[in-house]
């Protein structure tokens, strides 16, 4: 639990004016888990509380017991100054719920305008970080089709492949299109292709699918990136409760 200084117990009351007195008062009292901090600046949309629980440890991407993050809440609440200052912190956007939601989904189902402008920002951003990779990615597959089937480079297009679609899955952008890209990639060459696939069917939605490429990835010995890569990136989170995932990940290399 956090001490808290009069300077944050008098922010925690002025953005928690709508609860009761008395439930402000407890809080107070008992003192604040940095988790708890920040959703509550996430939900209140007080950027000085963010700041605190982040100073203090709060994971900024970690989730609630509904699988939700940060974002998702400030999101939710359409909390503009709290989306933007999570965003100038690097949070992870392309997080999902247990059902597959993210926090621009969210914000796109529940039409907060203000909210979906500051990502269509981001995503701006993303496509001019990475518009070579993009560009580069779409002259070699539509160089490689001009040729025989027999002559292609199965490999090159494979990673084109995943390059063209994972520019378009860090901006949230076109996730049909994002997993035929991926899929075409393992199509084409499953040892290169094995572990981006895997990561984009977690980020989707398909637990199984993805937890049975992860041991197919193992039991051949193919390279990766090594277990703290693993779970720093984040690409496999909404699998760390999942019991075949822990005993991938207690298997998995410590080093590539």
């Amino acid at each position: 639990m956090l001490s808290l200084t009069e300077t944050m117990k008098k922010e925690i009351r002025s953005a928690c004016r709508d609860l009761p007195e008395g439930e402000v008062n407890r809080m107070i009292r008992r003192g604040v888990a940095p988790e708890t901090l920040l959703i509550l600046g996430c939900q209140t949309n007080s950027v000085p509380l963010i700041r605190q629980a982040l100073q203090s440890g709060a994971d900024i991407n970690g989730r609630d017991r509904e699988s939700w993050t940060p974002l998702m809440h400030a999101s939710y609440y359409s909390n503009r100054e709290a989306v933007s200052y999570l965003l100038e912190q690097k949070v992870r956007i392309h997080s999902t719920t247990d059902r597959g939601e993210s926090a621009v989904a969210i914000a796109r189902t529940e039409r907060i305008e203000p909210v979906i402008d500051l990502f269509e920002s981001n995503l701006e951003e993303v496509r001019l970080k990475h518009a070579g990779i993009l560009i580069e990615a779409m002259t070699i597959i539509e160089k490689e089709r001009q040729k025989p089937k027999e002559l292609r480079d199965k490999t090159l297009l494979a990673l084109s492949c995943i390059d063209r679609g994972y520019v378009w899955w860090v901006g949230e952008e076109y996730p049909e299109k994002v997993m035929k890209l991926f899929k075409k990639a393992w199509e084409l060459d499953a040892r290169v292709s094995a572990f981006p696939y895997a990561s984009i069917l977690a980020s989707q939605g398909h637990p199984e699918k993805s937890l049975d490429i992860l041991e197919m990835i193992q039991s051949r010995k193919w390279s990766t990136i090594p277990r703290e890569g693993m779970i720093e990136s984040g690409l496999f989170e909404c699998l760390e409760n999942h019991p075949r995932w822990k005993r991938i990940i207690n298997r998995w290399e410590t080093h590539s």
